[in-house]
């Protein structure tokens, strides 16, 4: 029974060990990074803001 991810080594050389919390970690920062460039990408300075930039700037405040 596996318990933990660090078990699980994809890529290995001399002592560096690329592991499954490794790989997750890397995939889910640009799944991140990815999907806020999406969403900022057509982001507004005036003061006539979409509903959805709007509601952006309340959950990020």
């Amino acid at each position: 029974m596996r318990l933990s991810p660090d078990e699980i080594i994809f890529w290995q050389v001399g002592f560096f060990k690329l592991n499954a919390t490794i790989a997750y970690t890397w995939a889910l920062m640009l799944v991140l990074v990815v999907s806020s460039r999406l969403i900022t990408r057509h982001l507004s300075t005036d003061h006539k803001r979409s509903r959805w930039q709007n509601l952006l700037e309340i959950v990020v405040t």
